[in-house]
């Protein structure tokens, strides 16, 4: 999916993170959104024992997040 012309574009653009989570059923159970910019530039996240693991391929960093069940 792609942002439309209007949002690419844009004179300011300012960063802005989202990471969604599907189950089996293909339905969405995380929506997790970061309008602050704050979040780096993740490439996967893999759920494990309540925490999902955000990795990117820009960083040897990896940041955890505790899921909220």
């Amino acid at each position: 999916m792609r942002l439309p012309k209007s949002l690419r574009h844009a004179k300011e653009n300012k960063p802005y993170g989202f990471i969604l989570g599907f189950n089996k059923k293909e339905e969405v159970v995380y929506n997790l959104q970061d309008s602050s910019g704050k979040s780096g530039f993740y490439t996967s996240a893999i759920e494990f024992n309540d925490q999902l693991f955000l990795v990117s391929n820009v960083s040897n960093e990896i940041n955890v997040y505790n899921l909220d069940k």
